[in-house]
């Protein structure tokens, strides 16, 4: 079906059309009212340099080049399953990212929670805070790093209430809008070309695919490869046009092959006479055809 029927048909079905968008809206709107919000909290930490490594005049954030690579590895055992695993028990329903800050060159590890209540989307926002000091210091306990040299983190920034998201449920009444505008485009093209071949069936009327191409029409004026082009779809045509036959029903064509005759036995007798010969002269023979012509 192309685009030009499909509309022809649509504005035909005009009804299946209105039908589809009185349900599709009431539909819209209920997937919106049914889907719940989120909440979402943020909180970014910095790593900071061992203390021992700053003088105590010094400031630390002077220092923090070649933190990079820490910051990669508490990022990594913070999105590990046993750390995912111990937060899921601690609060379910809550999921959370944790990795570095893409947006700074700086080392800060961004830690983002999102839960179905506001209460426990900062809950498990401190839980976590408290988890990525505790993983750091882990990690360099395992190496027996004393406590002077170990990499310390902060906080740089944490929010004090959570943010409404509205994303799942935007997508979800997104969807529903696009599903019930195809399904009516669907039905109302069905309904068109079904009605249409049942009016064909009963009126005997061709359908558009066995009518039959309009004809070729070629101006009195037109160039001469416009005209070929016109001839180019009858073959026979061009046969005939380029070696014509003479009609069987041509009344003046015995009178023709007669005085073709009569030349040719006139062309006979004439050597004759002019060779001087004492013979008698035959009187030339008349074609019956002139004859009965006369």
């Amino acid at each position: 079906m192309y685009l030009r029927d499909l509309a022809r048909g649509l504005a035909r079905r005009w009804y299946i059309l209105l039908i589809g968008v009185l349900l599709t809206i009431p539909s819209a709107i209920a997937a919106f009212a049914s889907t719940p919000v989120t909440y979402t909290a943020q909180a970014s930490m910095v790593l900071l340099p061992p203390s021992a490594s700053v003088d105590k005049t010094g400031n630390p954030y002077l220092q923090l080049d070649g933190l990079a690579q820490a910051l990669e590895i508490l990022g990594q055992r913070m999105s590990s399953e046993s750390e995912r695993s111990a937060i899921a028990a601690e609060h379910p329903g809550v999921t959370y990212v944790a990795g570095p800050d893409t947006t700074t060159s700086g080392p800060i590890l961004l830690l983002s929670t999102e839960a179905p209540r506001a209460s426990g989307a900062l809950r498990t926002l401190t839980d976590l805070r408290a988890a990525a000091a505790d993983t750091l210091n882990g990690l360099q306990a395992q190496l027996d790093v004393p406590e002077s040299s170990r990499i310390r983190i902060t906080d740089v920034a944490v929010d004090d209430s959570p943010t409404v998201s509205t994303k799942s449920r935007t997508q979800i009444t997104l969807i529903v809008i696009a599903a019930g505008v195809v399904l009516t485009v669907l039905v109302a093209g069905v309904v068109d070309r079904a009605l249409a071949a049942r009016r064909r069936r009963f009126t005997g009327e061709p359908s558009d695919e066995d009518a039959p191409p309009p004809p070729v029409i070629v101006a009195a004026g037109e160039p001469e490869s416009a005209a070929s082009a016109a001839w180019a779809d009858d073959p026979q045509a061009m046969a005939r046009q380029d070696d014509p036959e003479p009609a069987d029903d041509d009344p003046t064509a015995p009178e023709t092959a007669e005085a073709e005759a009569d030349t040719t036995e006139s062309e006979a007798v004439t050597p004759a006479r002019s060779s001087g010969s004492s013979g008698p002269r035959l009187p030339a023979r008349r074609s019956p055809g002139r004859s009965r012509g006369r």
